[in-house]
């Protein structure tokens, strides 16, 4: 009996402890590892973290490194899978849900083909103690055209497009929480989303708090690429939302600053290069958790990163607000949007709306062409070995340029560190050394050593240091160093012995377009001097033109002035030798298509001609009527014309020019057939097809019409019709070989040829001399034929 007691007693003791630990660690206990899985194919992903439902027993309003964590989990597990019917595309966020314990899931618009209107939401809750946990997650992939929202920013507030989605989702979110009664107890909701999700993810963090649907301590949001949201005065001032940025991602940096936009909440910036002295060794575990789950070498390209930000400050230069955008630039985003998938109309569509529709923006289209001219220019100069190559020949060109915004990137940088404090940077400012007409240069750190060094050899090969984190680019004929603003550097550069020598210096912060500018004015560097120059810690945001900058030399120094109106693009980069030859190029290329478009027109004129010809003879023929064949002898040469000696001539020197010409043709484009076997960089390749082929067209369509004028001169006899055609021939002759003296008068393709030189003005002067000659001649046979006709019209 009394060990019965006894065991009653202990038994009673043990349950009144578990359930002492269960209200005091209501939570703990209920640890689990979450996997995320997106992309699609070879390029699935699937990424275990660690997941508590103790993350929740701490107030939204402090940051949590653990759930901020999952729910980059929860934001990339929401992407539409791609590869499935849109029935199933939920499947991923659905496995995220019962592998946590959620229940009761509910997954909107998934099934539905994505539209301007739409956004994808998915919604599952747990009972976590005393509180019911409601995890809210955006689809922040594979929306398609939900992508089309983010054109749509108005001249309100709030962006209309995430306002919009973000006022459906919370439509959702109170729905769920009504049917399923929800409120028996207090309610704490978890929100996270990427890019276009995130976005709409703040907005509706904001839209929980301003409707008083949750407190903050009991809202959890946690945002990744988000981009700017709000123009609310007091948007920084709500708690509970947490946003975390790649430094230069793109999208974060729409819409502009400079219209007064922002995010809710907190943001926080990723590490960079341009941001942080200490980045490789910030990025090394990064790198490591990146090839480990994606099976590829962690990689950026900061030559695409410097032409978007570009193409952003000169768009936010040209468009001061969100009026302008709304009335200039949204239309055709959403038109250019609508018709993706045809090439051709989304050229002309383009160039309707920048060249005739608004003026204003052809500033834009000069920039964005410097910028792409640029681009592949600094891509030929890596690729020879002058700066480390960024751009991946074996990845698009959306790769290229967005990969910043890709999600594996936020994914290796979460994994990697435990803490906020170790992951994100601490500072935000940068600097950019534009350098051009200096052949050696080199950064050193506050000891004095050497970080950085660039330098032409006396053999005249490049020689630079390749273990430095420090993004060196090209802009236009000048190069770029890129140098974070933690760290005081001192710059050491001599000027070279041939041109002239120039030094600007640009002040940045990440996430921002504009950029404050100092340089050099009206200052002429003597030749092989060398110069110094202090680059101070930023450690605030200054005041425009408030830096203060001195280049040192020997006995003489001169201030950098700011420059209060400089734009985005320098003069220097839009009239660089790489914009120069592609414009050529380019205007080369374009002449030749309308030349093309001319001859084709021409060719069905003599095909119509010729067709009448036929069968006016064939009707003469069913007719009785006699026709005449002139025989050779006694026609082809007679002294009785005086012009037809000379013109047998001249069609013999154009059968000469023609082949010769054909020759070069065939000869340049069996070459560069060869060449472009041993090519393996698009680049090059872009360049010698800009080069060649228009070139190569231009001497076909010049060499063919004077050979066929050649030929039918030769066979002219005393037939008109003949003399005729072989006069239109002439014609079109004539106009393609203005057109190659013309370029053989540039310097790129002036020494091409020494045959095409000798060949192309003779066979200008002989079309002339012809053109003359036949035109006389079929003049006075005109004038015979009408004094013939004379004598019958009297005697009739």
């Amino acid at each position: 009996m009394m060990d019965c007691k006894v065991k009653h007693r202990f038994e009673t003791i043990s349950a009144a402890f578990l359930a002492l630990l269960l209200v005091v660690l209501p939570i703990q206990s209920l640890a689990a590892e979450g996997h995320a899985r997106f992309g699609k194919g070879s390029g699935a992903i699937t990424w275990p973290f660690a997941y508590e439902d103790a993350y929740f027993s701490q107030p939204g309003t402090q940051y949590n490194q653990g759930l901020a964590t999952a729910s980059l989990g929860m934001a990339l597990s929401a992407f539409r899978k791609t590869d499935v019917p849109l029935e199933k595309s939920h499947e991923n966020i659905k496995t995220f849900f019962e592998e946590l314990g959620f229940e009761q899931p509910l997954f909107s618009q998934y099934h539905l083909q994505p539209t301007i209107s739409t956004i994808a939401t998915a919604m599952a809750h747990k009972p976590l103690g005393e509180t019911t946990l409601l995890a809210v997650a955006v689809s922040g992939g594979g929306y398609k055209d939900e992508w089309k929202s983010n054109f749509s920013i108005g001249d309100s507030l709030h962006h209309i497009g995430f306002d919009s989605a973000a006022q459906q989702v919370l439509q959702r979110v109170t729905a769920y929480i009504s049917q399923h009664r929800l409120r028996d107890k207090p309610v704490k909701i978890w929100v996270s989303g990427y890019s276009r999700a995130a976005a709409t993810a703040n907005r509706l963090g904001a839209l929980l708090q301003d409707e008083r649907l949750v407190k903050p301590e009991n809202l959890y949001v946690y945002t990744f690429a988000t981009p700017n949201v709000t123009k609310q005065a007091d948007a920084l001032e709500y708690k509970s939302i947490y946003n975390i940025v790649g430094a230069f991602d793109p999208v974060p940096m729409v819409p502009f600053a400079d219209w007064g936009f922002k995010r809710y909440g907190i943001t926080y910036v990723l590490p960079a290069p341009q941001l942080n002295s200490d980045y490789l060794l910030r990025v090394a575990p990064v790198a490591a958790l990146f090839q480990r789950y994606t099976g590829t070498p962690f990689w950026s390209n900061h030559s695409g990163v410097s032409a978007i930000s570009k193409l952003l400050s000169s768009l936010s230069e040209s468009v001061t607000n969100t009026r302008d955008y709304t009335d200039k630039v949204q239309p055709m985003l959403m038109d250019l949007w609508a018709i993706r998938k045809e090439p051709l109309k989304m050229l002309t569509s383009f160039a309707r709306h920048m060249v005739f529709k608004d003026s204003s923006l052809r500033g834009v289209l000069s920039n964005m062409f410097a910028i792409a001219t640029n681009s592949l220019g600094e891509n030929l100069v890596q690729e020879a070995g002058f700066a480390q190559n960024q751009w991946q020949e074996d990845k698009s060109l959306t790769d290229n340029l967005a990969r910043e915004h890709f999600p594996e990137g936020y994914m290796a940088w979460m994994s990697a560190y435990d803490s906020l404090e170790k992951m994100i940077s601490p500072t935000l400012f940068y600097r950019q050394l534009t350098l051009e007409g200096f052949d050696d240069f080199q950064v050193l750190d506050e000891a004095g050593n050497v970080f950085f060094y660039f330098r032409f050899n006396e053999d005249g090969q490049v020689e630079q240091s390749l273990d430095s984190a420090l993004y060196f680019p090209q802009a236009g004929n000048a190069m770029v160093l890129s140098l974070p603003a933690d760290a005081a550097y001192t710059l050491k550069a001599r000027t070279d012995q041939y041109g002239v020598s120039m030094l600007r210096l640009r002040e940045g912060t990440a996430g921002l377009t504009r950029m404050q500018v100092y340089e050099q004015k009206d200052v002429v560097l003597p030749h092989g001097t060398t110069w110094q120059l202090s680059l101070p810690v930023i450690t605030e945001q200054a005041a425009p033109g408030a830096s203060t900058y001195t280049l040192a030399g020997d006995h003489i120094s001169h201030s950098l002035v700011y420059q209060e109106n400089a734009r985005a693009l320098s003069d220097d980069e839009k009239n660089s030798s790489f914009s120069a030859v592609f414009t050529q190029n380019l205007l080369i290329g374009v002449a030749v298509l309308l030349l093309i478009v001319v001859l084709l027109l021409f060719t069905v004129f003599l095909a119509i001609r010729a067709a009448r010809r036929h069968n006016h003879k064939h009707y003469l023929a069913r007719c009785g009527t006699p026709l005449p064949r002139p025989r050779l002898k006694g026609n082809f040469l007679t002294r009785a014309h005086k012009h037809k000696v000379p013109l047998k001539v001249l069609a013999l020197v154009l059968l000469g020019t023609g082949i010769s010409i054909l020759v070069v043709t065939t000869r340049m484009m069996m070459a560069w057939t060869a060449e472009i076997q041993l090519i393996h960089q698009r680049s090059l390749f872009l360049f010698t097809l800009m080069y060649y082929v228009p070139f190569g067209v231009l001497l076909f369509c010049c060499g063919v019409p004077a050979l066929v004028t050649g030929v039918y001169t030769l066979l002219w006899l005393c037939d008109d019709y003949v003399l005729c055609t072989s006069r239109l021939h002439a014609r079109m002759a004539l106009l393609f070989t203005l057109g190659l003296a013309a370029v053989l008068t540039l310097p790129a393709y002036g020494y091409f040829s020494l045959t095409l030189l000798i060949a192309t003005p003779l066979q200008l002067l002989c079309l002339l001399i012809s053109l003359h000659l036949m035109r006389r001649v079929l003049k006075h046979r005109r004038k015979a034929r009408t004094q013939k006709n004379l004598p019958k019209a009297a005697s009739s």
